[in-house]
């Protein structure tokens, strides 16, 4: 049946291969967010999706920052957090893509005249997308629909990258308490944050599933809270968890923003990526297997990119053809936007990625080298 791995064996795992499945699952369900047929799709909470991805992230990102301090201090230098290294690698993971779409968008839209009703709101939003706030383009804009607006979660995620490894590891020195605390009032604060509505309420209450993430994390790094929350990777709790997760988000719309249960839903996830890093069982092998790891490394290029497969499928088939015509359209759609993705990561995002890998190495060895 399998368990729980042992702490040791956890905390030299390089990857966490379950979580490339999660990755893959998290961008297929971004999809269903954006077809233009109305009476099946929504019903999926696609947008779900994307919460998804801010648990990932924040337990992913607060795994390297507490490994690399472990690390650092196995060495003898100090359990250090390189903070320039960070970020460069993060700018060079997230940026060139995020410009290269929006500069796509300034051609289609500007230069081209394509969606002429959409132009005034685009280039209202154009000095927010350029100065690192996206998200004004959905919490600040009346509810009005602007091109590019899916980057809204980019500016979230980069904020939240900026902030938190000062937070946690230069204030709080990466301390177990005192960083699980600190994530738990950010989460409960955030979520009290979406209640109380507007627009600051809600863009603050995207946070919450970032902080739960990043608290998994911080629990399982440190042994004693460890075995606690590796209960979770034990199949029955585990099947239970997935089973929550499932039942949530197939069954009501209120796990989407805003919703009474966007919390809980998110506490959920967070519980169950704990459970699938620490697992044993076999069973959750096949969320690592080639094609979900392939999907999994596009998902960043596809999220960016998927609207255009979608549309440009939506604009050829004929939309008359009911739900049988959506499920054309958009798994033609889906195709075109792998195709598009598949280029772009291959030619352009990975090789930047890695060289700003490159980079942040070069930057630790003189400052290795110069101590």
């Amino acid at each position: 049946m399998g368990g729980s791995i042992a702490h040791p064996d956890y905390r030299a795992l390089r990857r966490f291969p379950a979580l490339d499945g999660v990755r893959a699952l998290s961008i297929l369900l971004v999809f269903t967010a954006h077809p233009a047929y109305e009476h099946v799709w929504p019903r999926l909470h696609g947008p779900s999706g994307v919460t998804l991805f801010f648990v990932l992230s924040g337990f992913l990102i607060n795994t390297l920052l507490l490994r690399e301090r472990a690390r650092s201090a196995e060495r003898g230098e100090g359990g250090r957090v390189d903070l320039g290294g960070f970020y460069l690698r993060r700018l060079f993971r997230i940026y060139p893509m995020f410009f290269a779409v929006f500069a796509l968008y300034c051609v289609l839209i500007l230069g081209l005249g394509m969606q002429p009703e959409r132009r005034d709101a685009f280039v209202e939003n154009i000095p927010y997308f350029v100065l690192f706030f996206p998200e004004h383009s959905v919490f600040f804009n009346e509810g009005v629909l602007v091109p590019f607006d899916m980057a809204w979660s980019i500016g979230i995620e980069e904020k939240f990258y900026l902030v938190w490894p000062v937070l946690g590891f230069v204030l709080l020195r990466a301390r177990a308490r005192p960083q699980a605390l600190a994530l738990a009032g950010i989460a409960l604060a955030c979520s009290v944050a979406g209640y109380l509505g507007g627009g600051w309420g809600v863009s603050l209450e995207s946070y919450t599933p970032i902080a739960l993430g990043a608290l998994a994390a911080t629990l399982l790094h440190h042994r004693a809270s460890y075995e606690r929350l590796s209960v979770a990777g034990r199949p029955p709790v585990l099947l239970g968890l997935c089973a929550g997760v499932v039942a949530l988000q197939f069954g009501t719309a209120e796990v989407l923003p805003q919703g009474w249960l966007y919390p809980v839903f998110g506490l959920l996830v967070a519980l169950t990526l704990a459970g699938l890093v620490t697992t044993t069982s076999p069973r959750a092998a096949w969320l690592g297997s080639a094609p979900m790891v392939y999907i999994a490394g596009l998902s960043y290029a596809l999220y960016l990119l998927h609207n255009f497969g979608l549309n440009a499928a939506e604009g050829v088939l004929p939309g008359d053809w009911g739900f049988p015509g959506s499920l054309l359209s958009t798994a033609v759609g889906i195709a075109l936007a792998f195709v598009a993705a598949h280029v772009a990561h291959v030619f352009f995002e990975d090789p930047l990625r890695r060289y700003g890998v490159r980079l942040a190495a070069r930057r630790r060895e003189r400052a290795l080298s110069d101590r």
